[in-house]
């Protein structure tokens, strides 16, 4: 946002982004699957530690600064509120299969959860540095492009600890060879951010995303006819290669899409603010898929089904045709909230601080 003027340069700079999401993602399927086949399941959360300690290091060698003199203040209390409200909803969407939708303990972490986002509401509104800036939502394209993501992700993200479920519990794989197996849809998404970069320049955001929802929707739905003596070229790498490519033209759009129009003291708040969504909709999105799949699986199993993996292959038919219905609410959402051309503002003007030399 600071760096890339908007327009092509931008839309490269964000299909490269993607790009090397997508090969990341395929470097931490395989690698996660070694991790757990050679020191248990705890080592993919420990790896994080080194990572994160490279990362630290890394930053200041090569991330330029530049940062935003006239505010001096920063919205704690804000992002306490925020941060907390959007962490006990992640929570109780996903304990809500365990504890019951209805229970106590559901409803009333799920209250919390919304006093707690609606404190932040008060809060911004009154602040005088508020995190966010609740007018930022009248820029239709960032309105647009958050909801798209939002939903985009509810489609997606579930698919690869479905993926995963599916390949180790019903077809038998190994931890190494199920990672293994999940490579294409990384490349796949690869690709796609590429292609989308070149697709969004040429013709907005909005077409190109309502597109590839629809494409992604139709490899969730062909990988819900996933069965227990498939083939896995016919099963899984092809409705994968699918979704993907239009997984990665849709990554590319949204944040197009969300981040357009900014100006130069909303840039940071617009990038923020699609991260969010996307964070957020996988969680919904996991919580909706889960609990499809288990009441399809918790049905067969009381309708007399004895093969366990015949019953779960059931319960991830459903909870993946589930996800095509919502990649394609996603692409009606798209279509219809999305500008076909996305304003752009001057690159933001901040005054950039040169690292000492080391």
């Amino acid at each position: 946002m600071t760096l890339f003027a908007p327009g092509p340069e931008r839309n490269r700079a964000l299909g490269l982004f993607g790009a090397v999401a997508g090969a990341g993602g395929a470097a931490g399927a395989i690698l996660g699957g070694l991790l757990t086949d050679w020191f248990g399941w705890e080592a993919v959360l420990y790896v994080n530690v080194p990572i994160g300690l490279a990362a630290i290091a890394l930053a200041p060698v090569l991330l330029p600064e530049a940062r935003d003199e006239r505010v001096r203040g920063f919205d704690l209390t804000g992002a306490a509120a925020v941060t907390g409200g959007l962490a006990l909803l992640v929570y109780t969407l996903v304990d809500g299969n365990e504890a019951g939708w209805t229970s106590a303990r559901t409803l009333g972490l799920g209250a919390g959860a919304v006093a707690a986002l609606a404190a932040f509401a008060a809060v911004e509104a009154r602040v005088r540095h508020p995190l966010v800036q609740l007018g930022i939502f009248r820029n239709r394209s960032l309105t647009g492009g958050n909801v798209a993501a939002v939903l985009m992700t509810m489609a997606i993200f579930p698919m690869f600890y479905v993926m995963t479920l599916y390949l180790q519990q019903v077809k038998g794989y190994e931890p190494v060879k199920a990672g293994v197996a999940q490579l294409p849809v990384a490349i796949a998404i690869g690709v796609g951010s590429a292609i989308g970069s070149r697709l969004i320049t040429r013709f907005g955001p909005r077409v190109p995303v309502g597109a590839a929802l629809a494409v992604a929707a139709c490899g969730l739905a062909w990988f819900s006819r996933m069965s227990v003596t498939g083939h896995y070229a016919a099963e899984v790498l092809a409705p994968a290669v699918v979704m993907g490519l239009g997984t990665g033209v849709v990554f590319v759009g949204t944040a197009i899409a969300a981040t357009a129009g900014a100006s130069a003291d909303e840039s940071g708040l617009a990038s923020g603010l699609i991260n969010t969504a996307q964070q957020v909709g996988g969680a919904l999105g996991l919580a909706l898929v889960v609990a499809v799949s288990a009441h399809v699986t918790e049905g067969a199993l009381a309708d007399g089904e004895r093969v366990l993996g015949i019953a779960l292959n059931e319960g991830f038919r459903a909870g993946m045709l589930t996800a095509a219905g919502v990649a394609l609410v996603a692409a009606a959402g798209a279509l219809a909230l999305i500008p076909g051309r996305t304003p752009t503002r001057p690159r933001p003007r901040m005054r950039k601080v040169c690292p000492r030399r080391r």
